[in-house]
């Protein structure tokens, strides 16, 4: 079994390709808590906006499972050749 988790990118946006169950399973994390955190903030959306302190830490959370699933791709990927 492979140590990536995910495959070498070829491209800057060339994310979350998964090598191996580990990969698949941060993959569908990440699907599943993005569409969890997309949901609610429609739901806030839907009921008039209000409280706003909910989106503002709605749209917070939204960003920090995009940057820990990019900081999982960028660590556990094989390193690429670009300097």
């Amino acid at each position: 079994m492979s140590e990536y988790w995910f495959k070498k990118r070829k491209s800057v946006f060339d994310y979350g390709r998964p090598a191996n169950i580990k990969g698949r399973l941060a993959l569908a994390a990440f699907i599943f808590f993005f569409a969890l955190v997309t949901f609610s903030l429609g739901s806030w959306f839907v009921d008039g906006m209000t409280p706003p302190l909910k989106g503002v830490w709605l749209f917070a959370f939204l960003f920090i499972v995009l940057g820990g699933f990019l900081r999982v791709c960028n660590t556990f990927s094989p390193p690429t050749d670009e300097a």
